[in-house]
């Protein structure tokens, strides 16, 4: 990846190739180790597209530099759009940047001071979850296998940032919404989920058994267990869970969505064959496809189950909160 060192108005001022091919590997260090003393901020980027690199940086800079009245910390940029905008209205702003997943062409724009204040071994994944991180996403690529990249697969990966920084995101965000203790655990769940830690989700769903009507945090229990991968539980779960109103809801703008996603036609039919006869997304349809993902790792498959999944997640997150 590439780390450019900047002034305010966007000037290069240095400029060194890394080893790292993805977000999570770099620390702080390593930009530190670029920038020069009259650097107001860091770029961190591997996007070799040199005009959509501009182009993110003209957007990142005014954000970075003021938000509110204040300087930010940094400004995170998409180079792709993964929430449909339908679903983006109606998710606060706050939870922008936490369900979206860094990738090589996105852009972490860093203040120089905040870095200085960080240990050097701190990962620069953590960045857009402090209080004052900006996010926006520059242009949608309409690229299938890019989006695709960015959705969490079937089963968890490695998480791309640590757990304590998800819990930490978790508490500021339920204080700024004012959430109750069970939608707070339900939120905690969903990110943490999200970023692939689905043992720590897991201890804040089953510790709300039964509770909530509707039962959202049954939902992220069952859903743990789809991506854990444990069929047989996860259906169980979802028998708890019932006609929960986000299976109703995700149901029936599935189509929209996924056509809004830029994904290939083939997953917008194979979305529509998780429909049940209501047109209600279908749970147990889902854990039959992970099922079959798993066993014939089929490309297409494998392409719906991340979409519809993450819409899934994202309406879920919606529901936690309300």
């Amino acid at each position: 990846m590439r780390i450019r060192a900047l002034s305010a108005d966007g000037t290069c001022l240095a400029e060194v190739v890394t080893a790292a091919t993805s977000p999570e590997q770099l620390t702080v260090a390593d930009v530190l180790s670029v920038l020069p003393e009259e650097t107001a901020c860091a770029a961190v980027c591997g996007n070799t597209d040199v005009q959509q690199r501009d182009r993110m940086l003209q957007t990142a800079i005014p954000l970075w530099q003021k938000g509110n009245g204040e300087s930010r910390d940094g400004t995170m940029v998409f180079a792709a759009e993964t929430i449909p905008a339908a679903l983006a209205e109606s998710l606060p702003v706050i939870l922008r940047g936490a369900v979206q997943r860094l990738t090589h062409a996105d852009m972490v724009l860093l203040d120089a001071v905040w870095l200085g204040n960080c240990l050097a071994s701190t990962r620069l994944t953590e960045f857009p979850w402090t209080a004052k991180a900006a996010t926006v996403v520059v242009t949608d690529t309409g690229d299938a296998a890019r989006i695709s990249e960015r959705l969490p697969a079937g089963e968890p990966g490695l998480p791309w940032v640590s757990q304590q920084v998800v819990n930490d995101a978790a508490v500021r965000i339920a204080h700024s919404l004012m959430l109750d203790d069970y939608r707070s655990d339900c939120l905690a769940a969903g990110l943490l989920l999200l970023a692939d830690h689905a043992d720590a989700s897991h201890e804040f769903s089953q510790r709300n058994e039964g509770r909530g009507d509707p039962r959202t945090a049954d939902y992220w229990h069952g859903l743990m267990h789809r991506r854990e991968p444990d069929a047989g539980n996860a259906a169980y779960w979802f028998r708890r869970v019932g006609n929960h109103p986000a299976l109703v809801e995700a149901g029936r703008r599935l189509s929209c969505w996924l056509q809004e996603l830029a994904v290939d036609d083939a997953v917008v039919v194979h979305g529509g064959s998780l429909l049940d006869k209501t047109q209600t997304l279908d749970p147990f349809r889902l854990i039959d496809l992970s099922v079959e993902v798993r066993r014939s790792r089929d490309a297409v498959l494998e392409q719906t189950l991340r979409a519809v999944q993450y819409l899934e997640m994202l309406n879920l997150l919606r529901w936690s909160l309300s």
